[in-house]
C-alpha cells in the first residue's frame, strides 16, 4: 500500500506543469526536525575529474529486421530487481516487458479506457507497493498494474472529494522512499473566468492530497 505522508520536505527534482524544469528541496519526513536540513554545494570543477564512458552493446531488438517486437515510440525504460526491462511506448499504449538478455516476456496494459488500460500516457514508476504506475495526463490519474499485467485500483488526484477540484490534468510522476508526489494542472471556474492551476504535490493512496510543495495560478 502507499505509505502516509507528512509535512516535511524531501530531496529529488520534478517536473512542474508549466513546462519548467523545477528543482524542489525537500527533506525527509519528520516529526521535529532537530536542525536545519543538510545544504549540499556542488563546486565548479567535477569531484572525482572527468570520466569517460565508453559503451558496448549486448543486444538489439526491433527495427527492421526484427518480425516479433515492434515499437511505437518508447519514452522511458525501467528496470526491476531481476534485471528485467520495462519500456514505456507511447504510441501503442503498452509496456513491452524484457528478460535481461532482451527475450521478449510480456506486454502489461493496452490503449482504452478499461481497468489497467491508459491512453496518452506520460511516463512510468515505481510504486511504494511494488506496482507499475502509468501517468495518463488527461483526464489525470495513475493507472496501476501489478508485474503481471494484473490491474489494480488506479490512483485519481482529488477523488476522495471530487466537489473542491477542477479538471485535473498530470505531467509527471515520481516516487521515492515511500513518497508519491505529483505534477500536473487543474482547471476550475475563478472570479473572472477559467482558472488554471499547476501544481506540484503528494497524495495518498485515495487520491487526497497530503502536502502541496508548489503551486502557480492563472486566469
Amino acid at each position: 500500500m502507499f505509505r502516509r505522508l507528512g509535512s516535511s520536505p524531501l530531496l529529488f527534482p520534478v517536473i512542474a506543469a508549466t513546462a519548467a524544469a523545477v528543482a524542489l528541496a525537500l527533506a525527509a519526513p519528520a516529526v521535529a526536525p532537530a536542525a536545519d536540513p543538510p545544504v549540499v554545494a556542488n563546486g565548479a570543477e567535477p569531484a572525482d575529474g572527468n570520466i569517460t564512458l565508453r559503451l558496448q552493446e549486448l543486444w538489439r531488438v526491433g527495427g527492421d529486421e526484427d518480425d516479433e517486437i515492434f515499437f511505437g515510440v518508447i519514452i522511458q525504460a525501467l528496470t526491476d530487481q531481476e534485471g528485467n526491462i520495462y519500456l514505456l511506448d507511447t504510441q501503442l499504449s503498452e509496456v513491452l516487458v524484457l528478460t535481461p538478455e532482451g527475450h521478449y516476456r510480456r506486454t502489461l496494459s493496452r490503449e482504452g479506457e478499461g481497468p489497467g488500460e491508459i491512453r496518452r500516457c506520460r511516463g512510468m514508476q515505481w510504486l511504494p507497493d511494488g506496482t507499475l504506475g502509468l501517468v495518463q495526463s488527461r483526464p489525470g490519474h495513475v493507472v496501476r498494474v501489478d508485474r503481471e499485467g494484473l490491474p489494480l485500483p488506479s490512483l485519481i488526484p482529488g477523488a476522495d472529494n471530487p466537489t473542491e477540484r477542477g479538471l485535473v490534468f498530470l505531467n509527471d510522476l515520481l516516487c521515492r522512499d515511500g513518497w508519491v508526489v505529483l505534477a500536473g494542472s487543474e482547471r476550475a471556474r475563478g472570479d473572472h473566468g477559467p482558472a488554471r492551476t499547476s501544481f506540484v504535490a503528494a497524495f495518498a493512496e485515495d487520491g487526497s492530497e497530503t502536502l502541496r510543495y508548489l503551486e502557480t495560478s492563472r486566469e
